[in-house]
């Protein structure tokens, strides 16, 4: 019975031989040309003389690695019609006042406003999907005919490497933007209630 089971597909990937696979290509088919960006090709200001990209960055320090990015994006393009679109066609019904949408936002503050936090985030999740993807793709490998488990050591070394790499970037994160946190009031200290 062991002469009818096909060992092709029960072995290691063997990294020389396989190709690497894309995780997402649309991010990188993006126009991101700086000179088509309306937040990069606009200096406007707002009715109080404080830059409307001074403003967005704030939001975007902010609420970085607190809220996904999505919800920094849409915070974003909120606050731009609510602060600066709405009240400059109320004050003139034929203004031509630009329209910032989240997909603008996402494309400028991802590819040309690089905020390093961001970056450092996302190579934190992307390490860790990684792992994620070994732990339930062959780390563990079973015995056909026994039924056996044993550990698949190729896959434990690549895991070994991740998470050294994921320590030391969590490591680097906490240090460079733990001061940050304590400015910001935002710390994840023990906290302090006032008796009634």
């Amino acid at each position: 019975m062991d002469a009818d089971i096909d060992t092709s597909m029960m072995q290691e990937i063997q990294f020389d031989n396989d190709r690497p696979v894309s995780f997402s290509d649309s991010v990188f088919e993006q126009d991101c040309n700086p000179e088509t960006c309306l937040l990069c090709t606009s200096g406007n200001n707002d009715e109080r003389g404080r830059s409307i990209i001074e403003e967005l960055e704030k939001i975007d320090a902010r609420f970085i690695g607190k809220i996904s990015d999505k919800a920094i994006f849409n915070l974003m393009a909120n606050w731009y019609e609510e602060k600066i679109r709405q009240p400059q066609l109320k004050f003139d019904n034929n203004a031509q006042v630009m329209k910032l949408t989240p997909e603008i936002c996402r494309i400028h503050f991802t590819f040309h406003a690089m905020n390093p936090k961001r970056i450092l985030k996302e190579d934190i999740l992307f390490i860790n999907n990684a792992q994620e993807f070994l732990k339930t793709n062959g780390v563990l490998k079973q015995n056909m005919s026994s039924g056996a488990y044993s550990i698949n050591n190729g896959y434990m070394k690549q895991w070994n490497i991740l998470s050294k790499t994921k320590l030391d970037l969590l490591r680097y994160y906490k240090q460079e933007f733990s001061n940050e946190l304590l400015e910001n009031g935002t710390s994840n200290g023990p906290h302090q209630f006032s008796s009634f």
